[in-house]
């Protein structure tokens, strides 16, 4: 296990801190509410806010461009029963001056067409990702229908899906979204069958970014969501108790985000979507922490 270690995220020219400008929630529905109540993420949202500013010199008048691309996103389809929850995340996005932006299957859009209409008219979205997997069944009609809903609400619009069925669907060819602001995903949906040698660690500074898991826990990215060493603290504690308000880190951080992880040498069976890097660095950990706890 990689022995504790402070970061200083407010030292250098380009302060640590802008690593983790950026938000990712990941939502799951618990008796009308979040599994992490909507008042508790809204209230970190703005811990988060302030803890940045100050880090960066924002607060007094340094370093503003470290405001450029600060959001907060759903990771995943967003829970679109709780629209009105998510509204009140998004209000306070907004209110701090950060985007929100939700993701949803075309699917989902259709199935909660009321819901993503009112969510979408409260303004508190700012951008919209619309998600096609190969296995959903959705005609065109069907897939013109959300995209036009989409168009009407104003947000940015990002596709993610196959290019091809995209292009199947006539969706590309749409005047519509020629004028709008509009981002292309092309998705290949990972084959977990396949295994993959042990490529170059490369730095980990253009993906790190706050993961908020179900349960509050924060992570400095996807791949090692749920793993104890990654973990930065709750959104459940002040942020003085969290990694952010100086509690020591059992990851390198620094390093992580400078060189990336690794190297690691063996070769193993893909198990996820992730990039390969990142899942090696996942089972390394657990590993580690396997032989620790034995």
């Amino acid at each position: 296990m990689t022995t504790e270690s402070a970061i200083n995220f407010a030292a250098g020219v380009q302060p640590a801190a802008q690593w983790f400008k950026s938000v990712a929630l990941i939502l799951e529905e618990l008796d009308g509410d979040f599994t992490v109540p909507t008042e508790v993420l809204s209230a970190w949202i703005e811990q988060h806010d302030l803890w940045l500013k100050t880090q960066c010199g924002i607060s007094q008048g340094q370093g503003l461009h470290h405001l450029y691309h600060r959001d907060v996103s759903v990771v995943g389809d967003a829970p679109l029963a709780l629209w009105e929850k998510l509204a009140v995340l998004g209000d306070t996005c907004r209110r701090n001056g950060l985007g929100f932006s939700i993701t949803v299957r075309f699917t989902q859009g259709l199935q909660f067409a009321r819901e993503l209409d009112a969510l979408l008219a409260t303004g508190a979205v700012s951008s919209l990702g619309l998600c096609l997997f190969d296995r959903d069944e959705v005609s065109r009609e069907q897939a013109v229908d959300v995209l036009e809903r989409a168009d009407q609400a104003g947000v940015s619009l990002g596709l993610l899906g196959s290019v091809a069925r995209f292009r199947m669907l006539g969706l590309l060819a749409r005047p519509q979204l020629n004028a709008q602001s509009f981002t292309l995903y092309p998705l290949r949906e990972a084959d977990e069958r396949v295994s993959v040698w042990h490529h170059d660690p490369a730095p980990c500074f253009a993906r790190l970014r706050v993961h908020v898991d179900t349960d509050g826990g924060l992570y400095p990215c996807l791949g090692l969501l749920g793993v104890p060493a990654a973990r930065l603290g709750f959104v459940q504690d002040s942020i003085e108790n969290t990694v952010f308000g100086g509690r020591p880190s059992l990851l390198p951080l620094d390093r992580l985000a400078r060189q990336g992880p690794g190297p690691f040498p063996t070769l193993h069976l893909r198990q996820s979507g992730l990039p390969v890097i990142c899942e090696q660095h996942r089972f390394a950990l657990l590993a580690a922490s396997a032989v620790g706890n034995a």
